[in-house]
C-alpha cells in the first residue's frame, strides 16, 4: 500500500534545500571577490621581485602593459560573477518568502505573519547601493580600474610617452563602466523576472506590496508556467544586439522551476 504524501515534508526539504543555495551564493561572492584580490596582489608583488638585466626596457613595459590589461578583463569577468551570484541569491530568499507565504495563507488561526519578520516586501533590491554586495563589487571596479590605468601608462612608455593622466583617466572611466553595468545588469534582471512572474518591481529592483498569486503548483492547484521547466545545458555569454543597444547576457547552468531557481 502506498504512503500519503506529506506536503510538509517535502516544503521542509525544499526550504532547507533553498537556504542552502543562498548560503553558498554569499559564500561563493566572497570565494570570487578574494580570489580576484589574491591575484591581482600576487601579479604586483611577483612584478616588483623582478630583476631584469640586459632587457629592452620597451619589451619589458609592453609586456606588462598586456599583463595589465589581461587583469582588468579578469575584473571585469569577476563582475560578472557577482552579477549572477546576487541574482541567485535574490532567487534563493524569493523562494524561501514564497513558502513563507504559503503557510502564512493556509494557517491564519495561527497568524505566521506576526513572526516572520523576514517578508517578501522587505527583500532588499538587487542593486543596493553601500550593501555588501555593493562593496565587493565596487572593490573589484577599483581593482580593475587602476589595472586597466597601469596598462595604458605602460603601454605609453613602451613607446617613450608619459600618458600617466591617459591612464588615470581611462581607469576612471572604466571604474564607471563597470559599476553602470553592474546596475543595469541587476535591473534589466529584475524587470525581465518580474515581467515573467506577473510582480510589480519597483525601479531599484525590489519585489512592490502587489504580488501575484503563487506560482507553485501546490498552492494553485495545477502546474503553472510550466514552460520555464527548462534546463540550460552549457554556460556561455552572448551578446543581444536590439534596438536600445548591446547588452551583455549571461546564462549559466541552471535549472529553472515555476518559482525560480533551483
Amino acid at each position: 500500500m502506498d504512503r500519503p504524501l506529506q506536503p510538509d515534508t517535502i516544503l521542509s526539504a525544499e526550504f532547507e534545500y533553498i537556504a542552502q543555495t543562498a548560503f553558498q551564493a554569499n559564500e561563493d561572492r566572497a570565494r570570487v571577490s578574494n580570489f580576484y584580490l589574491v591575484t591581482v596582489g600576487s601579479f604586483v608583488a611577483a612584478m616588483l621581485g623582478l630583476q631584469l638585466e640586459n632587457v629592452d626596457p620597451a619589451t619589458v613595459y609592453g609586456a606588462f602593459a598586456i599583463l595589465f590589461l589581461v587583469m582588468s578583463l579578469n575584473g571585469l569577468l569577476t563582475l560578472l560573477h557577482l552579477v549572477r551570484l546576487r541574482e541567485a541569491w535574490f532567487e534563493s530568499v524569493s523562494a524561501m518568502n514564497q513558502i513563507k507565504r504559503y503557510y502564512e495563507a493556509r494557517l491564519r488561526d495561527l497568524a505566521l505573519g506576526e513572526a516572520f519578520r523576514w517578508k517578501m516586501e522587505s527583500i532588499p533590491p538587487r542593486f543596493k547601493p553601500w550593501s555588501v554586495s555593493f562593496l565587493q563589487m565596487l572593490q573589484v571596479a577599483l581593482l580593475g580600474g587602476a589595472a586597466l590605468g597601469a596598462a595604458v601608462i605602460f603601454w605609453g612608455q613602451a613607446w617613450g610617452n608619459q600618458w600617466e593622466v591617459a591612464g588615470f583617466v581611462a581607469g576612471l572611466v572604466f571604474v564607471v563602466a563597470q559599476v553602470a553595468l553592474y546596475r543595469a545588469l541587476l535591473r534589466r534582471a529584475a524587470r525581465r523576472r518580474g515581467k515573467l512572474r506577473g510582480r510589480r518591481v519597483r525601479p531599484g529592483g525590489g519585489v512592490s506590496h502587489r504580488i501575484a498569486s503563487d506560482c507553485s503548483p501546490v498552492a494553485s492547484g495545477r502546474p503553472r508556467n510550466e514552460p520555464r521547466g527548462v534546463v540550460l545545458v552549457l554556460p556561455s555569454f552572448f551578446l543581444h544586439l536590439n534596438g536600445s543597444g548591446i547588452f551583455l547576457r549571461i546564462c549559466s547552468c541552471k535549472a529553472f522551476s515555476p518559482c525560480g531557481f533551483t
